[in-house]
């Protein structure tokens, strides 16, 4: 339907309520699609941890804490999810660590980009969406 005929059939200012909600929801969309989701909680102390045992606490966090809280996620991976970090890729910074962690689900798969602050004893799950 052209616009012209559109704006003679509901009004012009009907035509220009359509156009503003339609470009309105397609920016919207484009906007949340660009934006990660950030999640950080406590974490116990890591002062003292070689990279295998950070690493191990980081799955363990993931599993036992966190993923029986976010139900989008534990709907996302289905039942018996493996989570998984290549302890050889966490990279140190002063007392600060990053790693990848990957967690394979019967669904789906998820990535995310773990922060841990050995400092204020806080870990960050960045996800993008």
């Amino acid at each position: 339907m052209k616009l012209s005929k559109l704006a003679g059939q509901t009004g012009i200012l009907g035509a220009a309520l359509l156009l503003a909600v339609s470009f309105g929801a397609f920016a919207e969309s484009v906007d949340n699609v660009n934006k990660d989701i950030v999640r950080s909680a406590p974490f116990s102390s890591c002062v003292n941890l070689d990279n295998n045992q950070l690493v191990t606490r980081v799955k363990n966090d993931y599993l036992q804490n966190r993923l029986p809280r976010w139900q989008e996620d534990k709907k996302a991976l289905g039942p018996k999810p493996v989570a998984s970090i290549n302890a050889n890729e966490v990279i140190k910074m002063d007392n600060n660590y990053q790693m990848v962690l990957n967690v394979r689900g019967a669904r789906t798969d998820l990535r995310y980009n773990v922060q841990v602050n050995c400092d204020d004893n806080t870990i960050t799950y960045v996800s993008p969406k």
